[in-house]
């Protein structure tokens, strides 16, 4: 199996030093690039040096990096999907970086052990099956640590049939806690059902930052994030930063446009959402607490809404907890925002 070279290693982000290559002259990496995952030791590494069209859907079911090579951005045929099914006990990483699918999905199943997982510079173009084009589900009892960072992300959907239809979404039902970032992403959900990103959190301690994304929402809302099941109480904690995303509604005029939500149905969440721009929206942020359930923080629900701080908002402004609701309204200042999806 051919090895790589320190030069390249480093160019390829800290890759580990026995990464395999492919394609290569020798097994088990001379002929698919499944194979080669399957025959490369858990925990491992292939670097893809190759930008040609790969005619297969991957299964990575164990711990393991699949990194795209300095100067190649790998692409799966249409309608090939990325998957992950990991029910390793202990501590372990799995990384997805620069690869590109059409019609696709990349899905990561956490069922054990403490995870981390990256998906970076991924692009998943035209995505219209209803499911995310980026889905991290954790049912794992141990902690959780994942980056989703400088994706792109092309989502389509109009079904309307009671299920939250995301982009790009994750969701911790486990029973860990969980620390994690969403950043940079580029999204785009079309459609009359299609959410942009998708957060749900549910016990122990949960702390999310979402930044730097540039999100064009459908009906159903941009940014949305969520605290508790609605199948039973399950406690826990969220602690969110959502700062410096930019957000545009494609539909302004459903009533559920939204473009920063964040929910509480149990347990409790402290939101700080800071200098957001939100343009078009229904209703630029809103911060909702279910009567009887921990309160929502909403100490910063108004005042990171002035305009010193840089937030610039087209809409209405909820900020809704124990005790009632409260709206303000501010003008919409800009029309649209040049947002530009490559």
């Amino acid at each position: 199996m051919r090895r790589i070279s320190a030069f390249v290693l480093a160019a390829t982000l800290a890759s580990p030093a026995d990464a395999a290559v492919w394609p290569d002259t020798i097994a088990p990496c001379n002929t698919t690039l499944q194979a080669c995952i399957n025959g490369t030791a858990s925990g491992g590494a292939v670097l893809v040096l190759s930008s040609a069209v790969i005619d297969e859907s991957l299964t990575i079911n164990k711990p393991f990096a699949l990194r795209a090579g300095p100067g190649h951005r790998p692409v799966l045929a249409a309608d090939r999907s990325i998957g992950a099914t990991i029910a390793t006990a202990g501590s372990w990483s799995w990384i997805l970086e620069g690869f590109e699918l059409t019609r696709g999905q990349v899905t990561v199943n956490v069922d054990a052990g403490n995870a981390s997982v990256v998906i970076s510079r991924v692009r998943v173009r035209a995505t219209n099956l209803g499911l995310a084009g980026i889905n991290l589900s954790n049912d794992s009892p141990g902690s959780i640590f994942f980056d989703l960072s400088r994706n792109e992300v092309d989502f389509d959907w109009s079904t309307s049939d009671g299920a939250l239809r995301p982009a790009l979404q994750v969701l911790k039902r486990g029973a860990g806690s969980a620390n994690g970032r969403i950043s940079e992403n580029r999204v785009v959900a079309r459609g009359t059902q299609s959410i942009g990103i998708l957060l749900q959190t549910e016990d122990k301690t949960n702390r999310i930052s979402v930044a730097g994304n540039h999100v064009a929402g459908g009906p159903r809302g941009s940014i949305y994030l969520r605290q508790g099941s609605l199948v039973a109480a399950t406690g826990g904690t969220l602690t969110a930063t959502v700062v410096n995303n930019v957000v545009r509604s494609i539909d302004a005029g459903a009533a559920s446009a939204y473009g920063i939500k964040v929910e509480i149905l149990d347990g409790a969440a402290s939101a700080n959402v800071l200098h957001n721009t939100v343009v078009d929206a229904f209703r630029g942020v809103d911060l909702l607490g279910s009567s009887g359930t921990g309160p929502i923080e909403a100490s910063r629900g108004t005042a990171h809404l002035s305009a010193d701080d840089g937030s610039i908002l087209s809409g209405e402004i909820d900020v809704m907890g124990q005790g009632g609701q409260r709206h303000l309204r501010r003008p919409s200042r800009q029309a649209c925002y040049p947002l530009q999806f490559r």
